[in-house]
């Protein structure tokens, strides 16, 4: 990417709600602000920038910034976005030519253009959360969606369900990949592993709710310890109990008391990185997602993965890694097999190929495509 660009005199607004989150929304809000101000190059095109914070979130993460760049701590409840007052807040913020709302959401206010990114449509589905929670989280998105004048998808698999689900709107949508950084933190592993198990492992990574497919995963795992016995490896999963989740935590903890699965729930940084280092195989077989971070830092890492076949991970993954069937169990099994009996140099090669993907999807390139659409959309006259 060029580092030489002319400034453009771009005043642009940023909502950094979420900012420090460890997943979703919140890992792009961190990830796109960090890569920005670190570019020189992409930071010149920015006459200056407005980081937006409206809960509580902290912005140590982002360390010492340019005088171009401040920070505006106005708190606004989450609950009133969709009120009359949500309007009135807008209104009192600096004037900017783009306010970008990077988790779903921007408020109306005085910008002359507004972009929000959309993550995933989850909520339209009935299976992966809580009636109530998906009727408010609708009407949200669908207002911000008629609201603004780009929206962002990061997957072709959240594109093509926006433009089913807003035909006509269908010249607002653009899709962006997101970018993406190995796990940092790394070190050597920590007093908590040290002693939980001598076995090799297969992890997974992800929080415990209906689209990440814990009761698939899980039943597939009993098949292979069924199989092998004594010689098949732990299982070990990182991520929080979500909702809608009672049947796979009482599966997970029954399998947890066994010994040969582990559950961790609320990992740290350094200890997932350590998990991610210890691993002999990592597997994602979520049925639903808009883009995916796990596989990402797992192919940095450099381990053979066996990923799902559906949605973004699919998209993204499909000639790169092995992707299967999340439903099938036989498929799910064998391709485990697969990658623990990986030779030397077979999994030199599988590793070597997930991370030259993983390379395409940088925050540079991710974030200078953003730029670009503010530039667009500062000097259109519509």
């Amino acid at each position: 990417m060029p580092d030489h660009r002319i400034p453009s005199g771009l005043h642009l607004t940023f909502l950094a709600d979420q900012l420090g989150a460890g997943a979703g929304g919140g890992r792009f809000t961190t990830g796109f602000l960090q890569s920005l101000l670190a570019d020189a190059g992409a930071l010149q095109q920015v006459e200056r920038l407005s980081i937006l914070v409206t809960q509580r979130e902290s912005v140590v993460s982002l360390g010492s910034l340019p005088d171009k760049v401040r920070v505006l701590r106005r708190p606004f409840p989450s609950r009133l976005r969709q009120t009359i007052l949500a309007g009135a807040f807008g209104r009192t913020l600096p004037r900017s030519d783009v306010v970008h709302g990077p988790f779903y959401y921007m408020f109306p206010g005085q910008a002359a253009r507004s972009v929000v990114t959309l993550h995933d449509l989850s909520m339209f589905d009935e299976r992966f959360h809580p009636s109530e929670k998906r009727q408010s989280q609708i009407v949200s998105i669908t207002a911000s969606v008629f609201r603004a004048d780009a929206v962002i998808c990061d997957s072709d698999a959240i594109l093509a369900e926006c433009l089913r689900h807003w035909p006509g709107v269908a010249g607002k949508f653009t899709r962006v990949y997101l970018g993406t950084a190995a796990v940092s933190n790394r070190g050597p592993a920590s007093s908590w592993q040290h002693g939980m198990t001598a076995r090799p492992y297969i992890l997974t990574v992800g929080t415990i709710e209906p689209r990440k497919n814990y009761e698939g995963l899980l039943t597939a795992y009993e098949a292979l310890l069924n199989e092998l016995g004594d010689v098949a490896p732990d299982f070990v999963v990182a991520g929080r109990a979500g909702w809608m989740c009672e049947s796979s935590v009482h599966k997970l903890a029954t399998l947890e008391a066994s010994g040969r699965v582990h559950w961790f729930r609320g990992a740290t940084d350094e200890q997932l990185a350590c998990l991610y280092e210890g691993a002999e195989v990592f597997t994602y077989l979520s049925v639903y997602e808009g883009f995916g971070y796990p596989p990402f830092e797992a192919a940095c890492t450099g381990i053979p993965m066996v990923l799902s076949n559906l949605s973004s991970v699919g998209e993204i993954w499909r000639d790169h890694a092995c992707c299967v069937d999340p439903t099938n169990v036989a498929e799910i099994v064998n391709a485990w097999r697969w990658a623990l009996n990986l030779d030397k140099g077979e999994r030199a090669a599988v590793v070597e190929r997930q991370a030259k993907r993983a390379t395409e999807f940088s925050w540079r390139r991710c974030v200078q495509s953003y730029l670009d659409l503010y530039e667009r959309l500062a000097h259109d006259d519509r």
